[in-house]
């Protein structure tokens, strides 16, 4: 029989990478469910898969990163979910200096 830890053993704690709010015993490096498995893909994620996961570490909504970049929010949103496959060169690259990030930081097949 599985046990589970009573309310007074959590503690709200938010996940290092996105910021989701999480109830866990864990007192260091808390990561959310999504940002874990993002993390142990590590390098078999999609270059688009790479610009979303480096925008949650940034802690930025899309909104914020759309404004930021001179782009609409669902273009973003496209772009995150692979939906536009080939994004203009220089898109890419107003967001991959948004994140600090270099081209070969994400080019698998980009």
């Amino acid at each position: 029989m599985q046990t589970y830890p009573s309310i007074q053993e959590l503690q709200q704690r938010y996940c290092s990478v996105c910021g989701e709010l999480i109830w866990t015993k864990e007192l260091i490096d808390v990561v959310c469910d999504a940002c874990s498995v993002d993390r142990e893909r590590g390098n078999d994620m999609q270059w688009f898969e790479k610009l979303k996961f480096a925008r949650k570490i940034a802690a930025l909504s899309q909104r914020e990163v759309a404004a930021k970049t001179d782009m609409s929010d669902a273009y973003l949103c496209e772009i995150e979910t692979g939906k536009i496959t080939d994004p203009s060169y220089f898109k890419i690259s107003r967001l991959l200096s948004l994140y600090n990030l270099d081209h070969s930081d994400i080019k698998n097949d980009a």
